[in-house]
């Protein structure tokens, strides 16, 4: 690190180090900047529930929270799920007979339930939490007149006692509300259909809305309320797309990701409607966004935390996450590149 002078404000690894304005660092690896203060960043330990040993690899992990209940980590496992409880040991539930997971798959929480979508061409399994019951396939025998049964698809969420469904790239559907079970073609929407730009992902945002992220372009499921006959498909960018689902996070009403162009944020404007901001957020710090080894990028994982926005990425020839960017939403800045034992 250069020697301190005055206040710290970020990291800059474009300009030439020569001509940065005071403040700014060419380089920062495994810092903090507090009250614009560079520090080292203290260490790491494992958290309680992560001393488990998983008995392969994971495809699919998520929090599930029940009622009156400690909030469990469940890790989805190619033949098996493991239940971790902080204090306690470690419980498998079981798949269907002959059932297996791989990737993709994703967990998503709805009411007291978790569900485990696994792909096209795969059911649709379903858990209640209770370690005396493994996972179920969701049952989809029996319809009223109108309705057709749930797609397989990996990519889903549940937003306003709704489940929401993404399908041959650029088709939507919403469950009845309370039921997630049922669909009916009055709550099909399409999203930018018959273009090559398939849908990756969805992402909650405001009360009535949900975010439909393509591989090039952002959408936007606005006015969700009553029938959702009112509802409306609006397109906010086809200057980037997402990359990586995982790396997506929302802080109040600003939106963080990485696309394979770099990292990008996108805010409200001041008439509250999104403002798609084309030049990446990650512009100071391309040197890093130029190391990002794009084959393995789609696992990036994002994470906000004590004011700042945490992407753990692949860089050079790592096939994992090796490192992490941080960003400081203190200071609107980058602060620090991070790496970790192996």
């Amino acid at each position: 690190m250069p020697e301190y002078e005055n206040a710290w404000t970020g990291l800059d690894m474009v300009t030439a180090p020569d001509t940065l304005p005071p403040g700014r660092y060419a380089r920062g690896e495994n810092i903090r900047v507090d009250e614009n203060k560079p520090a080292s960043r203290g260490g790491h330990y494992a958290s309680a529930w992560s001393g488990a040993s998983a008995p392969g690899k994971v495809y699919a992990a998520s929090a599930f929270r029940v009622p009156g209940a400690d909030e469990m980590h469940v890790l989805c496992l190619e033949g098996s799920s493991l239940i971790v409880v902080p204090g306690a040991n470690p419980r498998t539930i079981d798949y269907p007979t002959g059932t297996t997971v791989g990737s993709p798959a994703r967990l998503v929480q709805a009411y007291n339930k978790l569900y485990l979508f696994r792909g096209e061409s795969e059911d649709i399994l379903c858990w209640d939490g209770s370690f005396l019951s493994d996972w179920v396939a969701l049952d989809q025998t029996a319809y009223a007149s109108g309705y057709f049964p749930v797609p397989s698809t990996s990519i889903a969420t549940y937003h306003k006692n709704r489940m929401f469904y993404a399908t041959d790239d650029d088709v939507v559907y919403a469950s009845d509300v309370s039921y997630i079970g049922r669909l009916n073609s009055d709550r099909e929407f399409f999203v930018n259909r018959g273009s090559s730009d398939r849908i990756i992902s969805f992402v909650p945002y405001s009360r009535n809305s949900v975010l439909v992220p393509k591989g090039r372009s952002w959408w936007m499921l606005d006015n969700l309320t009553g029938d959702l006959t009112s509802t409306e498909v609006q397109l906010l960018t086809t200057s980037y797309g997402l990359h990586a689902p995982d790396s997506v996070q929302v802080v109040g009403e600003q939106i963080f990701f990485l696309d394979r162009t770099g990292v990008y944020r996108i805010v409200p404007r001041y008439d509250e409607r999104l403002d798609p901001d084309p030049t990446p957020l990650s512009d100071k710090i391309q040197p890093l966004i130029d190391r990002v080894n794009w084959a393995y990028a789609d696992k990036a994982q994002g994470v906000y935390f004590d004011q700042r926005y945490y992407l753990a990425v692949p860089l050079d020839d790592n096939e994992v996450n090796s490192h992490v960017l941080i960003f400081n939403l203190e200071t609107n800045e980058w602060e620090s590149v991070d790496s970790f034992p192996t």
